[in-house]
C-alpha cells in the first residue's frame, strides 16, 4: 500500500512538473501558490513559460542588464560586482559581502596613489613673458543715437570711411583705427556719458545718517555741491515719509515682476576697500602660474573618448554666422573701458559687421589673435565677509565685444563638435548648457530623494564638495590635454592657446586703476569660451563616473529606478548614495580627479547629510565621510543646507526660508 502511494506522488509529479514554471516571468517553483496572482510580470510581456531559471553564476556574469527600466517586467537593481537581484532589499544584503575594492575593473580608480601626475625637467628654459607696466587708459563712455534716422546716417559715415580700406594687412593698427572712428563719431554726434555721481553712495543711508552726515559736513566744511546733493536727499525723504504707507497687496497685483525688482534689485553695491598696491600683489599672485613644470598626461584610470563621427567644422566662418552671434549678444552688456564700443553698433550698422566679417577671417585664416584685444579690465563683485580682503571679490573680465565675438565662434564650433560626436553628458552636469534649467533639474529632483527617503525610512548620503577658485585654478596646460582627450583639432587648440597666451587685465575700482596682470593660469570669468572649457575639464571626470555599475552606487527611488549618484553644476558637486562607504568610494574618486587637476579642495567648506532608520522612523544622523585626510563637516540634526540656492533639511520644511 505505501509503494503504491509514492509511486502516485512520483507520477503526479512527473506530470505537473512544468505546472511549477511562472507563465509570466518563467521562474520555477515547487508551488506557484500566491505567486500567480502576486507576480510582478503579469502587467508586463510574459517570458515562455519554457523557460528555466538562469543559473546564479550566469546572472552573476551578467553586466547588460538594464538598470532602472520603467517597464515593470524588467525590474531589477544591479551591484557594481555585476549582479542583479529583484528586489532594494536584497541588493542591500548582498551589499554586505560586496567589496567593489576587489573588483578588477574599478582598481585602478579607486586606488589612493596616483602615478598619473608628472613633473617636466626641471633644467628646460621656461619662456618668460614681458607685459606692459605702463597703466591703460580709460575712455569715457559715448551716448549711442536713439532714432532710426540717426543710426542711418551712422552707417552712411561709417560706410564711406571703411569701404575705400585696401586689403587687411595689419590687424592690430586695422582694429585700432576702426575703434577710434566709432568712438570720435558718437563722441562727436551724441556726446560723452557724464561720470557717475560721486555721493551716489548717500542714498542708501536712512534719513537718521543722513541729518549726522549733514551736520558733520557743515561743521567740517564741506564742499558746497556735496552739501546742496546731501540736502536736497534729506529733503525729498522727509516729504516721502509724510505719505501713507505703501499698499504691497495692490503694487504685487499690478505688476508683480516691476514689485521684485524694485525690491531686491536695488541693492547697495559694496566697494572693496583696499589699496591699489594690495590690489595689485593679490591677484598678481592669484593668476600666477605656480607650477610651470606641471604635466597634465591623461591617466589610464580615465575614460577616454571614442573615436569622433563628425569632423570638426575648419571653414571660414560665413558673414551670416557672424551676424547671427551679433544679434544674440546682449545690448545690455558692459563696453570695455579701454575701447568704450558697444556690440548696439554691430547691431544697428550693417557695414561694421561686415568690416568685423573681414577681420575675423583674416582671424581664423591665420589661426592668431590680435595683441590688441589680449588685454581687458576686470571689476570686482563682492561675494561675502569683509570689503578688505581681496579674497571676497570676484573678478569678473569686461573684454572688447569684437574679442567676444571670436570667443563666441569658437565656442560654437567646440560646442557643436562635442554634442554631435555625444562626447558631452547633461543628465548629471547641467551647468552651462544652453536649453536647460539645470538648477531647477537638480534642486527638484534632490528634494524629492529626500522626501522619498524620510517618507519610506532608507539610508541616504549625500556630500556637497567645494572646490577652491575653480575657474581661476585652471592650468592652461590642462586645457590642451582636455581639448586633445575630446578630439579637438591642433590647429583649433593652438587657437585657442593663442587666445590665453599674453593676456592681461587690469583692476578697476572708483578709487584707482591697476598696471597690467598677466593671466597666466585661469579661464576668465566674463568670457564666451571659458563656460565651455571648464565644462570640458570637468566632463572628463563626469564621463568616468557615468557607468553603469557606478551609478549602482548611488540611491534608488521608486519614482524613477534609475539610480543617482551624482549631480553636477558648473563646479558644484553633489554625491548622493545609500551608504556611507559608497559615498565614501565616490568622494576618493572625485578626490584623485582633482589632485590630478591640480584643482583644490576645501574640505572645511565641504558638507555631508544623512538620513537613516532607527526604531520604526527615519532620523538624520552625521556621516562620516574623510577627503585628504579630514572630517568633512557633517550637518547639524534640525539644520539643512543650501545647494544651487535652494535649501535643504530633513522636513524638506521652508520655515528659515520664511
Amino acid at each position: 500500500m505505501v509503494l503504491c502511494v509514492v509511486l502516485i506522488v512520483i507520477f503526479g509529479q512527473i506530470l505537473t512538473g512544468n505546472a511549477t514554471i511562472c507563465e509570466y516571468c518563467g521562474k520555477d517553483f515547487k508551488s506557484l501558490g500566491r505567486h500567480q496572482w502576486r507576480c510582478k510580470s503579469r502587467t508586463g510581456v510574459g517570458n515562455s513559460p519554457n523557460t528555466e531559471r538562469a543559473s546564479s553564476s550566469t546572472s552573476a556574469d551578467n553586466n547588460t542588464c538594464t538598470v532602472g527600466s520603467t517597464n515593470v517586467a524588467g525590474e531589477s537593481f544591479m551591484c557594481y560586482c555585476g549582479r542583479t537581484f529583484n528586489s532594494y532589499r536584497s541588493l542591500n544584503l548582498h551589499r554586505r559581502s560586496c567589496f567593489v575594492q576587489n573588483n578588477p575593473c574599478f582598481a585602478e580608480l579607486f586606488a589612493q596613489q596616483d602615478d598619473s601626475i608628472t613633473i617636466a625637467n626641471s633644467n628646460e628654459s621656461m619662456t618668460e613673458v614681458l607685459f606692459p607696466t605702463d597703466k591703460f587708459k580709460v575712455l569715457s563712455g559715448v551716448k549711442l543715437p536713439r532714432s532710426d534716422l540717426s543710426w542711418k546716417a551712422a552707417n552712411e559715415f561709417f560706410q564711406s570711411q571703411f569701404s575705400v580700406r585696401p586689403e587687411l594687412r595689419d590687424l592690430d593698427s586695422e582694429i585700432v583705427f576702426m575703434n577710434n572712428v566709432i568712438w570720435s563719431y558718437f563722441k562727436d554726434t551724441c556726446g560723452l556719458v557724464k561720470s557717475a555721481n560721486k555721493f551716489e553712495h548717500y542714498r542708501s543711508m536712512s534719513k537718521s545718517k543722513l541729518k549726522k552726515c549733514l551736520k558733520d559736513l557743515k561743521s567740517n566744511g564741506g564742499s558746497l555741491e556735496e552739501i546742496k546733493f546731501v540736502s536736497k536727499l534729506l529733503r525729498k525723504r522727509m516729504q516721502s515719509s509724510v505719505n501713507d504707507q505703501r499698499d504691497y497687496e495692490n503694487e504685487l497685483n499690478e505688476n508683480f515682476w516691476k514689485f521684485c525688482k524694485n525690491e531686491f534689485e536695488n541693492t547697495e553695491e559694496l566697494e572693496p576697500n583696499l589699496s591699489e598696491q594690495s590690489c595689485f600683489d593679490y591677484f598678481k599672485n592669484l593668476f600666477k602660474e605656480k607650477s610651470k613644470s606641471r604635466l597634465f598626461n591623461w591617466p589610464s584610470w580615465l575614460s577616454s573618448f571614442p573615436s569622433a563621427s563628425k569632423d570638426f567644422d575648419l571653414e571660414c566662418p560665413t558673414y551670416r554666422e557672424i551676424s547671427k552671434i551679433i544679434r544674440k549678444m546682449k545690448s545690455r552688456g558692459s563696453a570695455c573701458p579701454f575701447d568704450q564700443i558697444s556690440i548696439i553698433s554691430f547691431q544697428r550698422c550693417p557695414i561694421l559687421r561686415t568690416h568685423l566679417w573681414r577681420i575675423i577671417c583674416k582671424c581664423w585664416n591665420e589661426k592668431n589673435i590680435p595683441s590688441v584685444w589680449k588685454h581687458a579690465a576686470a571689476i570686482l563683485i563682492h561675494k561675502k565677509d569683509s570689503t578688505e580682503d581681496p579674497a571676497n571679490f570676484r573678478p569678473i573680465c569686461l573684454e572688447p565685444v569684437l574679442l567676444k565675438v571670436i570667443t563666441s565662434l569658437l565656442r560654437n564650433r567646440i560646442f557643436k563638435f562635442v554634442c554631435e560626436n555625444e562626447f558631452i553628458e547633461s543628465g548629471i552636469q547641467k551647468g552651462f548648457w544652453p536649453g536647460i534649467s539645470g538648477t531647477i533639474e537638480h534642486t527638484e529632483l534632490l528634494s524629492h530623494i529626500i522626501n522619498h527617503a524620510r517618507n519610506k525610512q532608507r539610508s541616504l548620503v549625500v556630500t556637497l564638495i567645494d572646490l577652491k577658485n575653480a575657474f581661476g585654478e585652471v592650468h592652461h596646460k590642462l586645457i590642451r590635454t582636455i581639448l586633445t582627450a575630446h578630439h579637438i583639432p591642433e590647429e583649433i587648440i593652438c587657437f585657442v592657446e593663442k587666445f590665453y597666451s599674453d593676456f592681461s587685465i587690469s583692476i578697476i575700482t572708483k578709487g584707482f586703476i591697476t598696471k597690467p596682470i598677466p593671466v597666466q593660469r585661469g579661464v576668465l570669468q566674463g568670457d564666451c569660451l571659458s563656460p565651455l572649457l571648464f565644462n570640458l575639464c570637468v566632463n572628463s571626470l563626469i564621463h568616468t563616473i557615468n557607468d553603469a555599475k557606478l551609478k549602482c552606487l548611488g540611491y534608488v527611488n521608486n519614482a524613477t529606478m534609475y539610480p543617482r549618484h551624482w549631480f553636477q553644476f558648473a563646479d558644484d558637486t553633489a554625491i548622493l548614495s545609500a551608504h556611507e562607504e559608497d559615498n565614501q568610494l565616490l568622494c576618493n574618486v572625485f578626490n584623485k580627479w582633482s589632485t590630478w587637476a591640480d584643482l583644490h579642495i576645501r574640505v572645511e567648506k565641504c558638507h555631508t547629510f544623512g538620513i537613516k532608520k532607527q526604531s520604526s522612523k527615519a532620523i538624520q544622523y552625521q556621516p562620516v565621510i574623510i577627503i585628504s585626510g579630514k572630517r568633512v563637516p557633517p550637518i547639524e540634526c534640525e539644520q539643512g543646507f543650501n545647494y544651487l540656492g535652494k535649501q535643504f533639511n530633513f522636513n524638506m520644511e521652508c520655515d528659515q526660508i520664511k
